[in-house]
C-alpha cells in the first residue's frame, strides 16, 4: 500500500480544530415555518398552521382540518474576522467567510377525527458554513468547513379533552460534514532547526513542540505516557523516541530538500462523511383559558456517526521525511456528532382577536454534542479520543402577532440564545458566540383556503474574540469577528384543505 505519512498532522489538526465546528454546528429555529417573522416566538404553543406538526406536535388536533404549510428560505451570512497584533501568521483577515445557504421546510396534517390527527414534516436542523480567503492567516486552522443535518418526522396528536392534547413522532435525519484546512508543510520550521539549533537536544525538543501541539500527539499515548508540553516523547524510551532522535540528528543533510519550494507552500487535508439517525418529540399543550395556551415539546438526541480515511495533497518533502520517520501509514477518524437534545416551552395570549403576545424559554443539552476519535498507523499505533468541547444554552424569545386589516397578519419578533463556547473552545470553524435575533413578518390571507407571506430575520452572531496558539506549525491567531451577521429571508404559503 502507497504510504501517506502527512496525513498524520493532518487528521490529528482536523480532529482539534475542524471539529468542533462540526459539533457547534449551527442549530437554527429558522425551517421555512411562517412564526420566522416573530423569531419563533410562541412556537411550541400557537398552533396556528400545519408547522405545528414540527413545532409541537400535540397542536396538530387543534387546527380543525387537514393543512399544509411549507416555506423556501436563505441565509445569508456576512462573518469578518479582524486579526490583532498578536497574530504572527503571514495572511490575510480571510474575507467575508460567510456566504449563501438555501433551505425549505414543509409540514403537513391531515385530521382524522375530532380527537386525532396525523401529521409530517420535513425541516433543517443544523446549517453552517464557512469559507475562508486561500491565503488567510487561520488557514492551518480552519479553511472550509460544512455541516448540515435534516430530519422527516411522522407525527399524532390526540386531544384528551377540551384544555389539554398530546403529540409525538419519530424522526429520522441524515448529516453530511466537510471540512478543509491547510497543512503547514514545514518549510520555515525546519530551517530555524538546522539553521540555529545544533544540540540534538534542543532539536528534539523543537520537533516535540510541533507534534505536542498537535492533538493526540500531546496526549498519553506515547512512550512513557504522561502528557506534558511533549506529549511524553523528552526523557522517555521507546521506537517513536529514537526515530525522531535519528531524524533531528539528520536534519543537516537535508539542505537540498529543505530548498524546495514546495515545503514553503500550504498542502490541502479534508475530511468529509454523511450518515443517518433517528430520534424523536412529544408535545403537550394545555389550554387553560380561551386566550391563553402553554405548550412544552422535549426533543430527544440524534446521534450521528461520521468516518473517514483523510487525504491529503501537496504534501511538501520535509513533511513527507518527518511523518516517515515515525512510520505513519493512514489516519483513520471517526466524529460523533449529536443534534442535541432540548426543551423548549411557550405561551400565547391572545389580548384581543386582532392582537396576540407570546414567547419561549428553552434550553438545549450542547455539553453532550459528541466527541472526535483518531486512529494512527505508525510505529507505535495511536488511538485518541478527545471530547468536543461545548456548553448547554438558553434560549429565550418574545413576539407579537397583529391583525391591522381582514386579510392581513404582520409579527415581530426579538430571541436571545446564549453562547455555546466558553472563551478559550472558539475557533474559526464556527465563528459563533451568543445569538441576538431581530425579526418581523407579514401574511396576506388570498383566499379562506391560502394564506402567503414573507419573513426576515437579522441575527447577530457576537464578537467572538479567538487567541489560538496551539503550536509552531498552527502559529498564534489572535482576533475577534467585529463583524458576524446572518439574514435569514422566507417566503411560505399555508394551504387548507
Amino acid at each position: 500500500m502507497h504510504r501517506r505519512p502527512a496525513i498524520a498532522f493532518a487528521a490529528l489538526a482536523i480532529a482539534c480544530s475542524a471539529g468542533p465546528a462540526f459539533g457547534a454546528g449551527l442549530g437554527t429555529y429558522e425551517n421555512g415555518s411562517a412564526d420566522i417573522g416573530r423569531a419563533s416566538a410562541g412556537r411550541a404553543a400557537a398552533a396556528e398552521d400545519a408547522s405545528t406538526a414540527w413545532g409541537n406536535p400535540a397542536g396538530m388536533v387543534l387546527l380543525g382540518r387537514s393543512a399544509w404549510a411549507g416555506g423556501a428560505y436563505s441565509i445569508i451570512s456576512d462573518i469578518k474576522f479582524d486579526p490583532d497584533e498578536r497574530t504572527d501568521i503571514d495572511g490575510g483577515a480571510g474575507g467575508n467567510a460567510g456566504g449563501l445557504l438555501p433551505g425549505l421546510g414543509s409540514f403537513y396534517v391531515h385530521r382524522v377525527n375530532d380527537r386525532l390527527a396525523l401529521g409530517m414534516s420535513s425541516v433543517g436542523l443544523m446549517g453552517a458554513s464557512i469559507g475562508y480567503d486561500s491565503d488567510w492567516a487561520g488557514r492551518y486552522y480552519s479553511q472550509e468547513a460544512m455541516i448540515l443535518v435534516a430530519s422527516v418526522t411522522p407525527s399524532f396528536s390526540l386531544k384528551i379533552n377540551d384544555w389539554l392534547s398530546v403529540g409525538g413522532g419519530v424522526s429520522i435525519g441524515y448529516g453530511r460534514v466537510s471540512s478543509e484546512m491547510m497543512l503547514n508543510n514545514g518549510g520555515g520550521l525546519a530551517e530555524d532547526i538546522a539553521g540555529g539549533l545544533d544540540n540534538l537536544q534542543a532539536r528534539l525538543e523543537r520537533i516535540g513542540d510541533i507534534i505536542g501541539g498537535l492533538p493526540g500527539w500531546g496526549g498519553g499515548w506515547l512512550p512513557g505516557g504522561g502528557g506534558g508540553r511533549h506529549g511524553g516523547i523528552l526523557g522517555k524510551g521507546g521506537a517513536l523516541r529514537d526515530r525522531l532522535e535519528d531524524f533531528a540528528g539528520d536534519i543537516d543533510e537535508l539542505d537540498g530538500v529543505l530548498e524546495d519550494d514546495g515545503n514553503f507552500d500550504d498542502g490541502l487535508i479534508e475530511f468529509s462523511d454523511d450518515a443517518w439517525s433517528v430520534g424523536g418529540n412529544f408535545g403537550i399543550l394545555l389550554q387553560p383559558h380561551r386566550a391563553v395556551r402553554v405548550g412544552a415539546v422535549y426533543r430527544a438526541p440524534m446521534e450521528f456517526t461520521f468516518k473517514d480515511t483523510l487525504r491529503i495533497t501537496d504534501e511538501g518533502e520535509f513533511m513527507k521525511r518527518l511523518l516517515d520517520a515515525i512510520d505513519c501509514e493512514r489516519i483513520d477518524m471517526e466524529l460523533t456528532l449529536r443534534v442535541p437534545q432540548e426543551v423548549m416551552t411557550s405561551v400565547v395570549w391572545e389580548v384581543t382577536p386582532a392582537f396576540a403576545l407570546m414567547g419561549n424559554v428553552g434550553w438545549q443539552n450542547w455539553e453532550d454534542i459528541g466527541d472526535v476519535k483518531v486512529r494512527v498507523d505508525a510505529v507505535e499505533d495511536v488511538n485518541v479520543s478527545n471530547e468536543l468541547r461545548m456548553i448547554d444554552t438558553w434560549h429565550f424569545a418574545i413576539g407579537a402577532r397583529i391583525r391591522p386589516a381582514q386579510k392581513w397578519t404582520a409579527s415581530v419578533g426579538w430571541a436571545y440564545d446564549t453562547s455555546a463556547f466558553e472563551l478559550d473552545a472558539r475557533n474559526p470553524a464556527l465563528p459563533v458566540d451568543r445569538q441576538i435575533r431581530y425579526s418581523g413578518g407579514i401574511q396576506y390571507d388570498w383566499s379562506e383556503k391560502t394564506t402567503i407571506g414573507v419573513g426576515y430575520t437579522a441575527m447577530d452572531m457576537g464578537r467572538n474574540s479567538i487567541d489560538l496558539d496551539n503550536s509552531p506549525a498552527y502559529g498564534h491567531l489572535s482576533g475577534a469577528y467585529d463583524k458576524a451577521w446572518a439574514h435569514f429571508v422566507n417566503l411560505s404559503l399555508v394551504l387548507r384543505f
